[in-house]
């Protein structure tokens, strides 16, 4: 089943994007689900992660259930584009990457 909602797919799977990030370190993974607009998993939709500071892209793909995974991602704001056949573009911009401190709120 094919949509063509330009607001499309992957607005649910960008919100529910997660960075995962441990103290001392200088990097961590960046994992969601792309979604269509029903709630079903997208396989194969192409995922661009963009450092906006220095405009390095890293590449991906969703897996058979929706799931991507960028590992090693340095500290820093990030957009993310999500497209697929048969869908529009989806974009979350200002993801931000950062160090955690345990113990200290934000």
């Amino acid at each position: 089943m094919k949509f063509r909602n330009s607001k499309l797919l992957v607005l649910i799977a960008l919100l529910t994007a997660c960075v995962v990030s441990f103290a001392q370190m200088v990097s961590g993974d960046l994992t969601g689900t792309v979604f269509d607009p029903t709630g079903a998993a997208v396989p194969g939709a192409a995922v661009l992660v963009r450092n906006d500071a220095t405009g390095v892209e890293i590449n991906t793909k969703s897996g058979a259930t929706g799931d991507y995974r960028v590992s090693n991602l340095p500290f820093g704001t990030y957009t993310i584009t999500v497209t697929a056949s048969g869908f529009g573009r989806a974009q979350l911009k200002g993801i931000r990457r950062r160090q955690h401190h345990p113990g200290l709120s934000k």
